[in-house]
């Protein structure tokens, strides 16, 4: 008998098998994501979802749901259904991610700051770039000085000057920006309030194709006042493309006085994550004299409080984002400050201090990370 009910269990209760795959999904950051099979011989049936070969906890059903799907859910899905006659293993269904129409990118960076004397000045830093993009990028950058009496700036800087360089190189300058068409287009396309006039002293030049890499802008002035420095990505949105060059990070060394607020825009559709940091001690590797010993950041959204950081610990996430980014390290017991987050389109400032009253040079700045 026992012979005879082993043959008839081979027979009568075949293995599982899988008559419906599940299908590969090319999707957007946000959806919502379901996979699926159908198997005979399921009765009683025991389902195990894998993501790149690893089990995925509690996914023991013929459906798999992912109700907001993230760029970490990327990759290879397979289900095993288990009965006591056998395991059916599923074909591997991809999930993938395009690149939005309009993507999450750095836009704006901006500083509303005081310049001491004629011999004082301030640096800009941004670099063009990402990974899979071609071609030129159109930039605008601006220092306004007299333009911002209309605010109620009352000690604004009375002659702004810009020097822009790429590289060592330098490849554009600008004193009094002259009413310029071109340079007045870009304003309005990028949404800048327009200069009082085309006779105003404020400065401002725009690149309607700069080539990809590392530049840097310097700011300063023929005396001392306030002076509102601002640096733009001028593609138009529906121009934009998953290969057109992004500013993929900006930056500004500063001295901080008793504390300074910089300013930078999230643009496009999609959530961007970033890298926020607040450099002094370590400048002085690189021959920069008077660093703030102890710089302390604070990242806001309006008034909303999304962040802040003093002394960022040598913590692994972060030193994994310095250097998926390119920044330089930190050492681990360093007094720098930096923050990782993910950040909604919208406008953004970033408060930095010397703890306990301290004052110097601070190199403030902003990476987007893939």
């Amino acid at each position: 008998g026992g012979s005879l009910l082993a043959f008839d269990t081979g027979s009568k209760f075949p293995a599982p098998v899988i008559s419906t795959q599940p299908v590969a999904r090319a999707a957007s950051i946000g959806d919502a994501i379901r996979f699926g099979v159908v198997a005979q011989n399921a009765g009683g049936a025991v389902y195990q979802w894998q993501k790149d070969g690893e089990p995925i906890a509690g996914a023991n059903s013929p459906v798999l749901t992912l109700p907001v799907a993230a760029a970490k859910d990327a990759g290879a899905y397979v289900v095993t259904v288990t009965t006591a006659n056998g395991t059916a293993t599923s074909t591997a269904a991809s999930l993938s991610f395009g690149q939005p129409a309009n993507p999450g990118r750095l836009v704006n960076l901006s500083i509303l700051t005081s310049l001491a004397s004629a011999g004082d000045e301030f640096r800009f830093g941004v670099v063009v770039g990402g990974a899979g993009t071609t071609g030129g990028k159109a930039l605008l950058v601006r220092a306004v000085g007299p333009s911002l009496a209309a605010f109620g700036v009352g000690d604004a800087l009375a002659d702004p000057k810009l020097e822009f360089f790429t590289g060592a190189a330098k490849v554009g300058e600008n004193d009094n920006w002259g009413g310029t068409a071109s340079v007045a287009a870009a304003m309005a396309g990028v949404g800048a309030f327009p200069f009082a006039a085309g006779t105003s002293r404020d400065a401002a030049i725009s690149f309607p194709s700069l080539a990809s890499g590392e530049n840097s802008a310097r700011i300063f002035g023929t005396g001392a006042g306030q002076v509102l420095a601002e640096l733009y990505d001028a593609t138009p949105a529906a121009q934009f493309t998953a290969t057109t060059p992004r500013l993929v990070n900006v930056s500004v060394l500063k001295h901080i006085g008793s504390g300074v607020t910089a300013g930078f825009v999230i643009g496009g559709s999609s959530a961007r994550r970033v890298l926020v940091r607040a450099i002094g001690p370590t400048l002085g590797a690189f021959g920069v004299e008077g660093t703030v010993a102890d710089p302390r950041m604070t990242l806001y959204a309006g008034q909303t409080e999304r962040g802040g950081n003093d002394n960022w610990g040598g913590g692994s996430s972060l030193a994994a984002a310095f250097t998926q980014v390119g920044a330089f390290a930190l050492a681990p017991d360093s007094r720098d400050s930096a923050l990782l987050v993910t950040l909604e389109p919208g406008n953004y400032t970033v408060q930095v201090a010397g703890v306990g009253g301290t004052t110097g040079v601070a190199l403030i700045e902003v990476y987007e990370v893939p």
